[in-house]
C-alpha cells in the first residue's frame, strides 16, 4: 500500500509543473522562482486530496455529516475574510470579484512589486 501511496502522490504532484509554467512560462529547471511555484503547487495539490480523503472518511465514520461541515466552512472563510481585510487594508472580496479602496490600498501596496 505504501509504494502505491507514494507512486500515486508522485503522479499527482507532477502537476506543478504545469502550474508553474502558467504562472511564469517556460523557465530552466533551476531557476529560483521556478521552483518556488512548482513546490507551493505541490503542497497545494496534496494537501487539497489530503483534505478531501479526510472529510470522506470522518463522514462514512458517522462523526459528521455533508451539511455541518459546510456550515463549519462558510464560517471559516467568513472569519479568515475578516483576517485577511485587517491584513490588507483597502481590499475586500466580493462575490463579483475584489473590491479595492484605492485611498486606502496606495499604503497598503507600498513597496509591492509594479
Amino acid at each position: 500500500m505504501e509504494s502505491e501511496y507514494l507512486r500515486t502522490i508522485n503522479r499527482l504532484a507532477k502537476w506543478r509543473t504545469v502550474f508553474a509554467g502558467r504562472w511564469l512560462g517556460t523557465r530552466i529547471a533551476t531557476d529560483s522562482e521556478a521552483i518556488a511555484v512548482r513546490d507551493f503547487a505541490e503542497k497545494y495539490l496534496v494537501l487539497r486530496v489530503e483534505v478531501t480523503a479526510l472529510v470522506v472518511l470522518l463522514e462514512r465514520a458517522g462523526i459528521f455529516i455533508t451539511g455541518q461541515f459546510e456550515n463549519q466552512i462558510i464560517k471559516e472563510c467568513d472569519y479568515l475574510q475578516r483576517q485577511l481585510e485587517q491584513q490588507f487594508p483597502g481590499f475586500k472580496a466580493t462575490d463579483d470579484g475584489m473590491h479595492v479602496d484605492t485611498a486606502r490600498a496606495v499604503e497598503t501596496t507600498k513597496g509591492w512589486p509594479k
